[in-house]
Order: structure tokens, then C-alpha cells, then sequence
């Protein structure tokens, strides 16, 4: 997904993601026991019981850690390219108001037909034709399914399926183990 001609999701962070999912699958098989390793031997070596466990719970404990961090690399740049629609800090007016670009573009037109009104610029308020308004109402529509969209994606697909599947890993992990 691109925004603003950028990836949201750097590349480190979507191999990062990948691989929690990977390993943490893994991890989530061998802890309830669906595939044993015959002997405790992998690739010709032998391992004490539970190493195997181990290993794999210390390898997604790793990677969940490395996916957090690039994620929030990301993040924080996803956040910096203002695609919540809310206006920069010098326009306190209107960002603390929470609205996003398009409501905002009408607030300021609104503001500025009253501002010209007192001042005996105009003497009626400015109304946008038929065909613009709806215009920018379906705009608006239109960047307010997008934010949901890259919500989602960044929030959702890459922060909270591989975190999750990674934590439910490790818990069943644990479970598991303590039961046997």
C-alpha cells in the first residue's frame, strides 16, 4: 500500500512480519504436538527433550521483539504523513476540532465568507454550486474509506496478527508444556 508515493510498510518490516507468522506457527505446531521430531534429532543432531521448545520460543521471542521495533519505525512515519486528515499544529483552530482535510477546507471557507461579510467585502454567504459540494462530499467519503483501509493495514495486518499469533504461540507453548 502506498502513500503519498511511499510504501506504508517498509520491506523489513513485511519480512519481519512474515517471518512471526512463520515461526510462531511453528511454534504453535510443535507445542500441541501435530509434528514430533522422531529421537529428538534434526538434521543428523540430537537435542535434549524440551531444548527444541526452547529454541523456538526464544526465536519468536526475538522476532516479535525485532517486528515491534520496525513496526513502530513505520508507524511513526505512517503518522507523519498527516493521512488522518487532521491539519498541521499552526492550525490549532481547526485541529483541535478533529475534523479532517475536506470538513476543514468548508470550516475555513465558512469562516472567511463571515470574516468578508463583517468586514462589507460581500454581502451574501459564499455557497459552493451543487455539483462541487457533492463533489468533495464523495471525496471526503472516498479519503474517509481510505483511512479505514490504512488503518487497518497498518494497524491490523501488521501489528496486530503477527503480535497476536506470536503471544498465542508462546502462551499455548507454555500450556502445553505445563500439562504434559
Amino acid at each position: 500500500m502506498m502513500f503519498l508515493g511511499d510504501e506504508a510498510i517498509s520491506r523489513a518490516t513485511r519480512v519481519s512480519s512474515r517471518t512471526v507468522l512463520i515461526v510462531s506457527a511453528t511454534l504453535f505446531v510443535f507445542s500441541m504436538q501435530w509434528v514430533t521430531v522422531p529421537e529428538n534429532k534434526i538434521l543428523g543432531l540430537r537435542f535434549e527433550v524440551g531444548y527444541i521448545d526452547w529454541a523456538l520460543r526464544a526465536v519468536v521471542l526475538y522476532n516479535l521483539i525485532t517486528h515491534i521495533v520496525l513496526w513502530y519505525g513505520d508507524y511513526v512515519g505512517y503518522r507523519g504523513w498527516n493521512i488522518y486528515g487532521k491539519q498541521p499544529d499552526k492550525q490549532t483552530r481547526i485541529e483541535s476540532s478533529g475534523l479532517n482535510n475536506l470538513n476543514a477546507l468548508f470550516v475555513d471557507l465558512d469562516f472567511e465568507a463571515r470574516a468578508c461579510q463583517d468586514g462589507g467585502l460581500i454581502s451574501k454567504p459564499l455557497r459552493l454550486s451543487s455539483p462541487l459540494n457533492y463533489r468533495l462530499k464523495t471525496l471526503n467519503a472516498s479519503i474517509g474509506h481510505f483511512g479505514l483501509f490504512a488503518r487497518f493495514y497498518v494497524w491490523g495486518w501488521f501489528m496486530a496478527l503477527p503480535v497476536g499469533s506470536g503471544i498465542l504461540a508462546l502462551i499455548a507453548s507454555f500450556c502445553v508444556s505445563g500439562n504434559t
